[in-house]
């Protein structure tokens, strides 16, 4: 464990056994706030810009792996410092998942260890272990036939990026990303066929 000052605080770190997999040098590379839940670039000096991802709404960093970035949850990372174990260990080989505790708006940017837990899938969406579930699963609303139409029509026009898309037009609508994009790669709304 390393101690810094940060803005005048006192600020403990701590290896990622998760980035050992790519090497003792990536391994050395970068610390986590467990307490405030970031990440710290050794050589930059400096706390890792995180990202939240528009579809799933969790923050990643980019970790220089090889001369290229890789992109890491925060929240894993964090995990994996505070425990001293892979993801691969702490999840008991995918058996149980990563959670936030509370995310009642569905957003996953608060990635302190005092919001992380380890749940089952069942136990994340269940409303009884967890109140804020709602904002897990959506709105339980269906998008109409004719939208369905319109949206695989005016994406068969559109110029850019699907993910881009799916963000716009899920933001305009008040629908998940997820919905978005699956009803558009044919995985749900299969006999809807323009």
């Amino acid at each position: 464990m390393m101690k810094i000052m940060y803005e005048g605080k006192e600020v403990f770190l701590s290896p990622i056994p998760e980035l050992l997999i790519h090497g003792e040098e990536v391994y050395k590379a970068y610390l986590a706030d467990c307490e405030n839940g970031r990440i710290w670039s050794v050589r930059n000096k400096k706390f890792l810009k995180s990202k939240a991802n528009k579809r799933f709404g969790y923050c990643y960093v980019s970790c220089r792996v090889k001369e290229a970035g890789r992109a890491y949850g925060v929240h894993q990372l964090v995990f994996s410092s505070y425990f001293g174990t892979t993801i691969k260990e702490f999840t008991d080989n995918g058996k149980l998942e990563l959670n936030h505790i509370v995310n009642e708006d569905g957003k996953k940017v608060d990635n302190s260890i005092s919001n992380l837990e380890l749940r089952t899938r069942k136990e994340q969406y269940d409303p009884k272990v967890d109140p804020h579930v709602r904002s897990k699963i959506g709105s339980n609303k269906r998008l109409k036939q004719e939208q369905v139409i319109a949206l695989k029509k005016e994406y068969v026009q559109y110029i850019g990026k699907l993910s881009t898309f799916c963000n716009e037009k899920a933001e305009e609508l008040g629908f998940h990303p997820t919905a978005i994009f699956n009803l558009l790669t044919g995985k749900t709304y299969k006999n809807i066929i323009i």
